[in-house]
């Protein structure tokens, strides 16, 4: 253990400011840190963890880390190793999902739940919202399955009972639909994502032999991004937390912008009053961006009044101005954009992966895509299709999950004719009506095909043929790798020649992230040679695109703001910077707190760039092929006037520069 002290005192002497010192050091209690845009709050994390195993001795499994993605996770777990100078596998550093999860699997029958439950992804809830919906001759312009999926995760994040509610036939209708989706993944063995964390407070509140045996197992629990957490995730901390109320939590009230899902800054004051006698520590020196980018965040953000009050400052020099382009139209503003990327790349040494471009919705980036595609740039969209959401990597899994659990109906829609089997879909329906009927499972009608009426001969041996292709596939996961049996089911299944004939064009495209999915496979087999069916599932089905990006890839990367959370890059363009664009045309108008997260978001947005930042607005935008005059943001008035340099690349003020105040 001394030696291991030793490594992190050196380290601890070179790398941390007398703040972080302060919070790595800080023992028992609840402690609060304030942590500034790129101030350094992960590294305190993990020097916070090694420092109470090796200078107080605390046991490895007795901590948990919680953050907002696996990425983050992994970080942590690997900066926490290299500073003890050895692997500890104990540590629990995961995403509240992947906890819950843990904590489902092994206490899943204290809530009547089934432990081999599937985990629905957010395209799964919105097909089984549709499929509801359309069972109820429900018109779906009107209840739309996104946006109503959306209410039930609000409902969830605050453990909410929405029937106390109902007023409208609307809202009647609305809380039909959801008690449908309720009661279809209760007969079917699934749980959706919010439900995890759900079921995880229910367990905790409704078995208290279970949240002590947590609260005993995790003596110190540490929370990263405290400000992106909702009621449910707060619960969770606050139930485990607050009887040894050695809770870290960290966070900066001024990037709170989830709040569309739940998330507030709130918890910021219900932590002080739930974990009384708590120590606050602000972190303000800032080892990211030049002081110029600094001053004009802060600059922006204090015209917020609900955030405490502090000053980011760092060590990296004034650094350039900010610039800010105004153009006549959009395509105009893309073509500007892409050519000084071009110019940034060949003549100033900056590589493509040093820059990204933010907007305010997904809509915009369509101009900047066809501009990159024009000069041949490399791109990736953040956000965009995950590799998990791809057709042919669902349609796999789909099989995989099936086989793992035969109650998963939303799998079993999905493959049972692909490829084709001549089983349509009014045979579909008998099946699906009869297992309603029966309350049985979808698989189950199946393999009674020949008692349902209606399914005629020549289709009841198909469906056997399908059945004894499931279940024969399934004898062999027993004798083979997850990686060698994900390629005996494609063969098995003639995936690869029904992918040929379904999409000719796109097969070699198709082919190849099929070839990444079992590379996926393989890598995870060598870090876990055990590596199972179920676990594999899991841990595909709390990916999130930004765990599925790689810094190191030569492309720019293109995203909403929303995405550009937690990361960093040298050059930053955010474009679309119109009022009713940015912000967002349905937060001008109505509760101030709205407009408070736009301009938080256009911070988070500022304080991802390290070097350089481009702002830029046309005044004219296109929106559903119409023209429309548009002012420059609100936001960009509120930039400090010595901190920026103005182009106007208009027609009227074609080329002209001006550092003072624009109109």
């Amino acid at each position: 253990m001394g030696i291991t002290f030793q490594r992190i005192e050196m380290f601890k002497q070179n790398e941390l400011n007398p703040q972080q010192k302060e919070a790595v050091e800080y023992k028992d209690g609840p402690l609060l840190i304030m942590a500034g845009a790129g101030s350094g709050k992960t590294r305190v994390i993990t020097y916070r963890i090694a420092y109470l195993i090796g200078e107080y001795g605390i046991k490895p499994w007795s901590i948990l880390g919680v953050t907002f993605t696996n990425k983050a996770a992994s970080e942590m777990q690997q900066r926490v190793a290299r500073l003890l100078h050895r692997k500890i596998n104990d540590i629990m550093i995961r995403t509240f999902h992947s906890v819950c999860l843990r904590i489902l699997r092994i206490e899943a029958a204290h809530i009547k739940l089934p432990s081999h439950f599937t985990i629905v992804d957010e395209e799964d809830k919105k097909s089984i919202l549709k499929n509801i919906i359309d069972e109820s001759e429900m018109d779906r312009e009107i209840y739309n399955p996104k946006k109503i999926g959306e209410q039930i995760s609000r409902w969830k994040s605050y453990e909410f009972t929405p029937e106390i509610e109902i007023q409208s036939t609307y809202e009647k209708e609305m809380f039909e639909i959801y008690r449908n989706y309720e009661n279809y993944k209760k007969r079917t063995d699934c749980l959706d994502f919010d439900d995890l964390l759900l079921k995880t407070v229910e367990l905790f509140k409704k078995e208290k032999t279970v949240l002590e045996k947590y609260r005993k197992k995790w003596q110190y629990i540490l929370v990263d991004e405290f400000q992106d957490t909702n009621h449910i995730q707060y619960e969770f901390t606050r139930l485990l937390g607050e009887k040894h109320t050695n809770v870290c939590v960290v966070g900066d009230e001024d990037q709170s912008i989830y709040s569309w899902r739940g998330a507030t800054p709130e918890n910021f004051f219900r932590f002080q009053k739930d974990f009384p006698g708590f120590k606050i520590i602000k972190l303000e020196q800032n080892y990211r961006s030049t002081q110029n980018i600094l001053d004009s965040a802060t600059a922006v953000i204090s015209n917020n009044i609900k955030r405490s009050d502090k000053k980011l400052w760092g060590t990296k020099g004034k650094g350039d101005y900010l610039r800010l382009y105004k153009f006549d139209q959009s395509r105009d503003e893309a073509e500007f954009v892409i050519r000084e990327i071009l110019n940034l790349v060949h003549r100033q040494d900056y590589q493509y992966n040093d820059i990204a471009i933010f907007y305010r919705t997904n809509y915009l980036s369509r101009s900047f895509e066809i501009s990159c595609k024009g000069y041949h740039i490399p791109y990736v969209i953040i956000g965009g299709v995950r590799f998990f959401e791809r057709k042919e990597i669902k349609d796999i899994l789909a099989y995989l999950k099936l086989i793992a659990n035969r109650e998963d109906e939303v799998s079993l829609q999905r493959i049972i004719n692909i490829p084709s089997r001549g089983i349509g879909t009014t045979t579909l329906n008998r099946l699906k009506d009869y297992a309603f009927e029966n309350k049985v499972s979808l698989f189950k009608a199946l393999l009674t095909s020949n008692k349902i009426e209606g399914v005629k001969k020549n289709i009841q041996e198909k469906i056997r043929s399908f059945v004894d292709l499931i279940q024969s596939i399934s004898q062999d996961l027993k004798n083979l790798k997850l990686s060698e049996f994900v390629l005996f089911l494609i063969e098995e299944t003639g995936y690869a020649d029904y992918l040929k004939n379904f999409s000719p064009e796109e097969f070699e495209s198709r082919r190849g992230n099929i070839s990444e999915l079992i590379q996926d496979i393989r890598e995870r087999e060598k870090k876990d040679p055990s590596l199972g069916l179920e676990n594999y599932l899991e841990e595909a089905s709390l990916q999130t695109s930004i765990d599925e990006w790689d810094s190191q890839d030569q492309t720019i990367s293109l995203m909403t703001l929303h995405n550009a959370k937690g990361l960093e890059f040298k050059v930053v363009f955010i474009v679309g910077m119109q009022d009713g664009v940015f912000p967002h045309h349905r937060n001008l108008n109505e509760d101030p707190e709205d407009l408070e997260e736009e301009r938080r978001l256009f911070y988070v947005g500022l304080t991802r760039a390290r070097e350089r930042i481009y702002t830029s607005y046309s005044v004219i935008r296109n929106f559903f092929q119409q023209n429309i005059p548009s002012e420059m943001s609100r936001f960009l008035e509120e930039l400090p006037e010595d901190k920026l340099e103005f182009f106007d690349q208009s027609t009227l003020g074609k080329h002209s520069y001006s550092t003072m105040r624009f109109y």
